[in-house]
């Protein structure tokens, strides 16, 4: 690299040679067990996003240095710019300690001892050099952490794109160009890559060592569900615009990557044919597939005939009888390698890196050839061509190089759309707004009644089917398979494989709504084929999961709660479909109605952190709750978040995870108490309340919102994250993160 003046060079240095050492596993009794399964949610991923080939790049370590000896040099050719004198502190290695007891340990040594330095080095020299004091804009951490996840596996270590009001001076001096693009790069792509950590054992050296003969051998198709359902496929949508960076850190452009995907193709391809029968394949390839009949003529004969296109379209279905496991140590290298591929869609992120505090690979994400370029295994501590410290300082050039690149792709688009949107909304004529009238109140009345029709037929047809099938359709998922879930109440495996049209329904989530007590919530849709021959659909539904032990147990409780409250007659409580198990897996889903809005979100104002509660709802809050108390029943998680609205102004409550089914008569009038209180704004934390029946704004004195919430309110998608089965980044309340005290950052 070029040398640097002063204290600066031998900081650098320093960090360049650096090596953690031989890691030392303490003897705990039993070592962590890598599951190398692909999560959940990955295997929903729109099938244009999923990964297609893998191309091994011996080249790419040393490319990677070279993107660090060029930005020196850059810096060095520069006359306007000086990098300020430093302390030796800033970019000095801190060493963790070598013995480690899982992956979290592997993470601490790796983000203390290279990760963060080499962040703040690659930040100042690339975003602002002529800074009078040293400040970085990229930190390296572990960005959440939750004490239900595996220790054989860790991926809450990421780069993160700090806040621009974090160092107004920083910003200061950052350049017109790159305060643009760097804000642009904060608001997409937040965390700009991923660091997948294993437990430093057998097993996981294993994998990245093989990860050469799953490249040399027929890669295995993206894995996903195994429904057989014709019928059921992915959608027709647009994808996020996700450019990939015009140019890479070290000075070659994609095209060339994409002339070696290009070769990979070409070689691949069947023998040459004749233009004839070359235009018979296409032909056929492009037809439409026939519809996929039920097997038992006599089953098909039974469908209600009087629609008989409608139950063409409705075709049987096949679940599978059981899951899948990796056994092979090929099969584990691939399967590590497509769930790092799922968490880089899910960020949006270019770069890869699998770490085992041994081994280590670096992988880049070309997103459209759908191709993973893998470098070969680095050896973290013998070292190779180039030291390991500099690898990875040329590392984090390449990151912030590689978001800076594609957020300006971004910000010319973003640009042109608005001037696009701009015009179109010059030559609209805003219509007159029609008085209300007592034909409009009339037909309002007419549709919610063909509402409440609809949604009981739904809740009758439902309520004996044992099988739905689930889909996501929405921001990176567009299933490409669905998702087999059988009734909680059934046996663990299928009783039989094979269901007909009016033995199951679709369920297509739509949205992401946030985090619950027990999990990730979303709204979905409903659609099923009648047993009168009609297609039914209900588009107000809401679906709860549970990936980890703990929140199962608890979703299995509510759904028990929900049971004994309808049976009670109960009201105010959402209508519920059902508790479903994933046939390959242990996730459940609670489906239910989405029952309105919760006091929380009507806040105006998310800093203010206040809402109004009128007369007339904070009297049905307190009959709702008398009437579930008259039950014996205790909620136990009264809060503005448990309290909903609809839209015709009935109030509901939710969230019974946590509930008692026996109480004392003192803690139920506790409980009365404090809903009281939480309507009067004096009993719940960061959310404040005004009560309309006593003519007075009442807030809260915490008026400062909490890291959860402001996430979960977010609107923008590239920031919203899914996992599962131990690697939960919205975890659920049992996990405990380290965020809390970083809210100001992101």
């Amino acid at each position: 690299m070029p040398e640097l003046p002063g204290n600066l060079q031998t900081a650098l240095d320093a960090l360049r040679n650096y090596k953690p050492g031989k890691l030392v596993t303490l003897d705990r009794g039993s070592y962590p067990k890598l599951d190398p399964a692909v999560s959940f949610y990955d295997k929903h991923i729109d099938p244009r996003l999923a990964l297609r080939r893998i191309i091994l790049a011996p080249s790419l370590v040393g490319d990677i240095v070279a993107a660090g000896e060029r930005a020196l040099q850059s810096y060095k050719d520069r006359t306007d710019v000086e990098l300020p004198a430093i302390d030796q502190t800033f970019l000095a290695s801190e060493r963790y300690g070598n013995d480690v007891v899982g992956a979290r340990s592997i993470g601490l040594v790796y983000e203390r001892g290279l990760g963060q330095p080499a962040a703040a080095f690659a930040s100042m020299l690339l975003l602002h050099p002529n800074a009078p004091n040293w400040s970085c804009s990229m930190l390296f951490f572990e960005s959440q952490y939750s004490e239900e996840k595996s220790d054989a596996f860790n991926d809450d270590y990421t780069p993160v794109l700090l806040n621009p009001s974090i160092d107004r001076e920083a910003w200061g001096y950052m350049d017109e160009n790159t305060r643009k693009r760097y804000n642009m790069a904060y608001k997409k792509f937040r965390k700009p890559a991923v660091w997948h950590m294993y437990f430093v054992r057998r097993e996981a050296r294993r994998a990245l060592k093989r990860m050469d003969i799953v490249v040399s051998k027929q890669m295995p198709n993206y894995p996903t569900f195994r429904t057989d359902a014709s019928k059921v496929g992915p959608g027709s949508r647009d994808l996020p615009f996700s450019p990939d960076a015009l140019e890479t850190a070290w000075g070659i452009p994609l095209s060339a990557y994409e002339t070696v995907v290009s070769q990979a193709s070409t070689s691949s391809l069947p023998l040459r044919r004749s233009k004839r029968v070359a235009a018979n394949v296409v032909r056929k390839a492009k037809a439409p597939e026939r519809p996929r009949l039920p097997r038992d003529k006599k089953k098909l004969a039974s469908l209600p005939s009087s629609n008989s296109k409608l139950s063409r379209e409705w075709a049987e279905v096949t679940c599978p009888i059981s899951s899948v496991s990796v056994r092979t140590n090929e099969e584990v290298a691939a399967s590590l390698l497509h769930r790092a591929w799922g968490s880089a869609v899910e960020k949006d992120a270019t770069f890869i890196v699998l770490h085992c505090g041994t081994y280590e690979r670096i992988a880049i994400r070309h997103r459209s050839t759908q191709t993973l370029f893998l470098s070969g295994l680095i050896d973290v501590n013998k070292g190779s061509d180039s030291s390991y410290g500099a690898i990875h300082i040329g590392l984090f050039i390449s990151i912030l190089s590689d978001v800076l690149d594609r957020a300006a792709q971004v910000e010319a688009k973003t640009s042109q759309t608005s001037r696009k949107r701009r015009r179109s909304a010059a030559t609209v004529v805003e219509p007159c707004k029609r008085p209300r009238t007592r034909t409009m109140t009339a037909a309002e009345a007419v549709r919610k009644a063909s509402d409440r029709k609809e949604l009981q037929i739904m809740v009758d047809e439902i309520s004996s089917r044992p099988l739905a099938l689930l889909r996501m359709q929405y921001d990176r998922f567009n299933s490409p398979v669905p998702a087999s879930f059988l009734r909680d109440d059934t046996s663990s495996k299928p009783v039989k494989s094979s269901y007909e049209p009016t033995e199951y329904f679709i369920l297509t989530l739509t949205s992401y709504l946030g985090d619950g007590a027990t999990g990730q919530i979303h709204t979905a849709t409903v659609e099923l084929f009648g047993s009168d021959g009609n297609m039914h659909s209900f588009s107000n539904a809401v679906v709860k999961f549970a990936f980890l032990p703990n929140p199962r147990q608890r979703l299995r409780h509510e759904f028990k709660v929900y049971q004994k409250l309808k049976a009670s007659g109960i009201t105010c409580i959402p209508e519920v479909f059902g508790l479903f198990k994933d046939v390959e897996g242990d996730t459940l889903a609670l489906v239910m109605t989405h029952a309105g809005k919760c006091l929380a979100d009507r806040r105006p104002d998310i800093q203010r952190s206040a809402f109004y509660v009128s007369k007339d709802e904070r009297d049905q809050f307190v009959e709702a709750l008398q009437s579930i108390h008259a039950q014996g029943f205790r909620h136990r998680d009264i809060r503005p978040e448990n309290l909903l609205v609809s839209e015709d102004g009935s109030v509901k409550i939710i969230d019974f995870d946590r509930a008692s089914l026996e109480s004392s008569e003192d803690t139920r009038e506790r409980e009365m108490k404090h809903l009281m209180k939480v309507l009067d704004g004096r009993d719940f934390g960061a959310v404040g309340v005004a009560s309309v029946s006593h003519g007075s704004f009442c807030e809260s004195e915490q008026a400062s919102t909490t890291t959860s919430r402001a996430w979960e309110n977010s609107t923008d998608n590239s920031d919203i994250t899914h996992r599962d089965s131990g690697q939960s980044e919205m975890s659920d309340a049992s996990s405990v993160s380290t965020d809390t005290d970083l809210t100001e950052f992101f």
